[in-house]
């Protein structure tokens, strides 16, 4: 069988694809293999290097993009939803290898958050990398208002932690939200996150117990916020919850979210049985609803407020996450 050969796209063609691993190979490895890279615009206040290349695989030809920043190592990007990015994912390593490109065992760290990998391999690939990011330059203040057991609040967080790296997370108590998901048109809500849930490519597991009512994760989550970790316990507690059907009121998956983004198991658990911080989440709600909101989670920017996950993604919009390639230096 002959080997694999791989073709490089003239600088300047965006693959439009999402991180689907870590490779140990650093931007001059693959421009010895023959790849051109162009500087691109990530839409976090960075400009990594970005290739566009080109092999046949088992699963027939694919376009793959090279991803890099100033570190040791690069991303391999592929287009499509989680389950496409798992089912392309091993022909292309396979192809790789085949082509003397990269060595499995020594060059592939890690391969970013398949729909069935474990949960606790998601919560890290989500750390690591927040951890790869510089720091966008500061910009208007951003707060973001939400109840860390709502599913939208899950769809959104990863949004805005990258898109937003200085906001303020503010945990509430959401009195709006669970009425929809349980209440006449539950079946209509719960259908809405699903189809937002397969329109942004990630897994949506509904927890056995529905996730309202629960204190002890909205006090855990204010504990987390006064510790600047808000953000990282709020994404490791929906990904908890929505990838693994996790209780989110359970200690057990409190102790989890907190070993995960570095936060005292101690000081989580029992900040989770205070009550002291009920009527300030509470009281968060009941202030949004009087400055208008009627759908949470809420984004303000710029002293504007943004309700609900369709308005908040219009703001994400205008300024998008994924790469967009401007030609020049």
């Amino acid at each position: 069988m002959s080997r694999p050969a791989v073709s490089w796209a003239e600088p300047g063609r965006d693959v439009g694809g999402d991180p689907a691993a870590t490779i140990a190979l650093t931007r001059g490895d693959w421009e010895r293999h023959g790849a051109r890279f162009i500087d691109a615009d990530d839409g976090q206040g960075e400009r990594p290097a970005l290739a566009t290349g080109f092999v046949d695989t088992s699963v027939g030809a694919l376009t793959f993009g090279v991803l890099a920043y100033d570190d040791e190592s690069t991303y391999l990007l592929l287009s499509g939803d989680a389950s496409q990015l798992e089912t392309m994912l091993e022909p292309l390593l396979d192809a790789l290898v085949a082509a003397d490109v990269l060595d499995r065992d020594r060059d592939v760290l890690d391969r970013i958050a398949a729909p069935d990998a474990d949960v606790d391999e998601r919560i890290a690939d989500v750390i690591e990398l927040g951890a790869r990011r510089r720091k966008a330059p500061s910009g208007p203040p951003v707060t973001f208002y939400f109840d860390v057991a709502s599913p939208w609040t899950y769809l959104l967080a990863e949004r805005i932690a990258r898109r937003f790296p200085d906001a303020e997370w503010v945990p509430m108590d959401d009195a709006l939200t669970p009425s929809v998901l349980l209440g006449t048109d539950a079946r209509r809500t719960r259908d809405e996150v699903e189809q937002r849930a397969r329109q942004l490519g990630m897994p949506l597991v509904w927890p056995e117990r529905p996730p309202f009512a629960t204190p002890r994760a909205l006090r855990a989550t204010a504990y987390a916020a006064g510790a600047g970790k808000g953000g990282a316990f709020t994404i490791a507690v929906g990904r908890l919850a929505y990838c693994g059907g996790f209780d989110v009121s359970d200690p057990c998956m409190l102790q989890e979210a907190a070993l995960a983004c570095g936060l005292s198991v101690a000081g989580t658990l029992a900040a989770a049985e205070a009550d002291e911080r009920d009527s300030e989440l509470q009281w968060r709600c009941n202030e949004l609803q009087l400055e208008g909101c009627r759908i949470f989670p809420v984004v303000r920017h710029s002293h504007e407020l943004y309700c609900g996950e369709a308005e908040i993604t219009a703001l994400l919009s205008q300024s998008p996450p994924g790469l967009a390639l401007r030609s020049g230096s």
